[in-house]
């Protein structure tokens, strides 16, 4: 009953969200079908890179892609580069202390490609512009720590055990040549 429940539920938001998208407005924008576009506003270039498991591709830069309004017959969801809700800080990923250690053990050449390869500006650069780091160790990390660890049963509540060294054997290295590369890069510590 439950699950019927929450098939139906789930079903009601996915019609409601496309009835939403395809409304129609007064400048055409969600013109269900009608396609008389004569809007000849320039589109957004889109770059993407692309790695594949195989390793047949790494990091491989694909044709750019232009956005624009395209006829057809299917609903759409029409962006309106014009009109902002919120803004983005940036876009990136986790690093973690396992994959700092994987990084410091490339050869310096091919840490410092990896490295200007995401975070570097260069045409052949993805630009990662926000990096989230683990404060302490992550499941990623070949052990578990903390930043004040003490035996069991002991409490430090002065914090006087509090220490960063496990984080600067890989991680805080990693981190200042990265923010040597890109010194806006943004970190959030969680």
């Amino acid at each position: 009953m439950r699950l019927n429940f929450i098939s139906a539920f789930l079903l009601l938001g996915l019609l409601s969200a496309q009835s939403n998208c395809s409304k129609g407005s007064s400048d055409n924008g969600g013109n269900n079908g009608n396609n008389s576009n004569n809007n000849n506003t320039p589109g957004v270039t889109i770059s993407s890179w692309v790695t594949k498991g195989d390793q047949t591709l790494l990091l491989q830069k694909q044709v750019d892609q232009t956005t624009g309004k395209v006829a057809n017959s299917y609903s759409f969801i029409d962006v309106d580069t014009t009109q902002t809700f919120q803004a983005v800080d940036g876009f990136g990923y986790a690093l973690t202390g396992g994959s700092a250690y994987v990084i410091n053990q490339l050869n310096s050449s091919d840490k410092n490609s990896l490295l200007q390869e995401l975070f570097g500006s260069g045409d052949n650069s993805i630009k990662v512009s926000y990096l989230r780091i683990s404060m302490g160790s992550s499941d990623l990390n070949a052990s578990v720590y903390s930043y004040d660890d003490v035996p069991s049963g002991q409490t430090d509540i002065a914090l006087s055990q509090f220490s960063l060294s496990q984080d600067t054997i890989d991680l805080i290295p990693l981190l200042k040549q990265i923010l040597a590369i890109n010194p806006n890069i943004k970190l959030l510590a969680t």
